[in-house]
């Protein structure tokens, strides 16, 4: 699978952005899964991070 211009052969596939939440806060993200594994994991990150998951939300629509 190629994302971005690189190539993923382990990847089963990414989704699209959606807002995620880590220790540092929301953000706008990518998760993907592995061919290998069921397990949804983060992928990459396409933002900064906010404070209140509404402001990450507000900043995905657009």
């Amino acid at each position: 699978m190629v994302i971005d211009g690189i190539e993923y052969p382990e990847l089963k596939w990414v989704s699209n952005p959606k807002v995620l939440r880590s220790a540092a806060g929301y953000y706008i993200g990518r998760t993907a899964k592995y061919k290998d594994d069921d397990a949804e994991v983060p992928f990459d990150r396409l933002s900064g991070y906010y404070r209140f998951e509404e402001d990450a939300e507000k900043a995905l629509e657009g």
